[in-house]
């Protein structure tokens, strides 16, 4: 099969994925959302993972594929920053840590970011325009 572009591309082979854990982020944000304790500790996980990857990205700005995705209206994670404020305090950053599946994906990233830049653009593709 041939696709117009790479998002084109990118997007069929990575759909029946999203379907997926689509239907299960779904399941499970019922129970989430309905205990505070439990969604502060997801939205740090997402912090984590979003400031790997606005890391990742900036201290790339001038690799070739990575210099059009800075778009600052994009940036997510000082958006979780302000989330994590509200639901935990302050001194959230002291009381939540990452997850072990957190941190092995931001591992990951870190490594991509230090060692194979371009492979960014999937990261970036998948938490940011991902459908």
């Amino acid at each position: 099969m041939t696709y117009e572009n790479f998002c084109d591309e990118l997007k069929a082979k990575s759909s029946a994925i999203h379907e997926k854990s689509d239907r299960l982020v779904q399941l499970k944000l019922a129970v989430i959302l309905t205990d505070t304790k439990l969604y502060s500790k997801v939205l740090g996980d997402f912090f984590c993972i979003f400031k790997a990857i606005e890391d990742g990205v900036q201290n790339n700005i001038d690799h070739k594929y990575l210099t059009d995705l800075w778009i600052p209206a994009l940036l997510r994670a000082d958006k979780f920053v302000q989330d994590l404020e509200y639901y935990s305090g302050l001194g959230w950053r002291d009381m939540l840590k990452p997850s072990a599946a957190a941190l092995k994906y931001v591992s990951r990233i870190e490594t991509l970011a230090n060692e194979e830049p371009a492979l960014l653009v999937a990261y970036v593709h998948t938490m940011y325009l991902g459908k």
